[in-house]
């Protein structure tokens, strides 16, 4: 997320998140912490700023730090994974961008070891959770990936 589009004080640079998922109706900012205590004021900010902006305000900041990166190669990825089909916030005409972002809901969630670090106003789901889910996938790296969040439910700082 573009920090200028954020805070009219900020800068061309980004703030960025663990994970984006589209859904039909809504769209989850997902930060996934291995160790509870690592959540901290500012990231909460950041979260909450882009959370009230709308997606086409926050497509309007990637396409502000395309114009000024260095790092052409790796944001043009980005884009172009906004351009699929499947979310549609960006189209692409002789190396134009259109944004063609949607107002979805917008939703902050945490993936964590456990719920005891309950952050308020936030959506958390603990590791055990997400392990169960996946390991219905089945797959050799689904089941690596249950047996890691497993294990990391104890967080290294506890012992």
């Amino acid at each position: 997320m573009h920090k200028k589009t954020l805070d009219e004080n900020g800068t061309n640079q980004s703030f960025k998140m663990d994970y984006l998922v589209v859904c039909e109706t809504k769209v989850l900012f997902i930060e996934l912490k291995t160790d509870s205590s690592s959540i901290n004021e500012k990231q909460h900010q950041y979260l909450e700023q882009a959370k009230a902006a709308t997606i086409p305000k926050l497509i309007d900041g990637l396409l502000e730090i395309n114009k000024a990166t260095k790092q052409k190669v790796k944001c043009a990825r980005l884009l172009k994974q906004l351009a699929e089909e499947k979310i549609a916030w960006l189209k692409s005409e002789n190396s134009n961008w259109e944004n063609t972002g949607t107002n979805q809901e917008i939703e902050i969630v945490y993936i964590q070891p456990n719920l005891e670090e309950n952050i308020k106003g936030y959506s958390i789901i603990p590791f055990k959770k997400v392990a169960t889910s996946i390991e219905q996938i089945g797959s050799h790296m689904a089941l690596r990936f249950a047996k890691s969040l497993r294990s990391w439910q104890v967080s290294p700082n506890d012992n």
